[in-house]
């Protein structure tokens, strides 16, 4: 390797700084300049209700670092993340007496906050009745709660919010 090529790889600058963003709202909650429901956290991931949740118990999961892509995030974080889906998943499924979960990860297409973070929504109960904001009445099929589920979702009650916390957290 000649000297010019060496000199290049050692002070090659990487392209992405592994920062926080002051607009990302996930950014906000890792730097508690805004509130949240936590409900998991280490040095490198955190864990807190969707304040839209689809149903209670809905939980994102989030590297502590601002990376818009699940491609791009550094391995150590995605380690960090694949143990904390499992112990959150093992906390919800205990904290809502329901043991199907959905767990969700959009990069570009569908992701509204452009920082990686995981979905774990507990899986609708089929035969349950539909919540009074929709127009469905009786228990749903499969079709009919697919359609329902976007139109279901409001912002996450206070009170509510604080008690399946604290269910969520009992349990890890």
């Amino acid at each position: 390797m000649t000297s010019f090529m060496i000199d290049e790889a050692v002070n090659k600058k990487t392209h992405l700084k592994w920062t926080s963003d002051d607009n990302c709202p996930f950014c906000g909650i890792i730097a508690n300049k805004r509130s949240s429901f936590t409900v998991f956290e280490t040095d490198m991931v955190i864990a807190f209700l969707d304040i839209l949740p689809i149903r209670p118990g809905h939980t994102l999961v989030v590297p502590k670092i601002h990376c818009p892509n699940l491609s791009d995030l550094p391995a150590d974080y995605s380690r960090a993340v694949g143990e904390a889906l499992s112990t959150i998943a093992n906390a919800i499924t205990g904290a809502t007496q329901h043991n199907d979960l959905n767990v969700v990860c959009n990069q570009g297409y569908g992701q509204a906050v452009p920082h990686v973070h995981f979905h774990i929504v507990p899986a609708p109960r089929f035969g349950d009745t539909p919540a009074p904001s929709t127009t469905t009445t009786g228990p749903m099929d499969h079709e009919a709660m697919v359609r329902s589920e976007y139109h279901r979702r409001t912002e996450l009650d206070d009170d509510a919010g604080k008690d399946m916390a604290n269910k969520i957290k009992s349990r890890l």
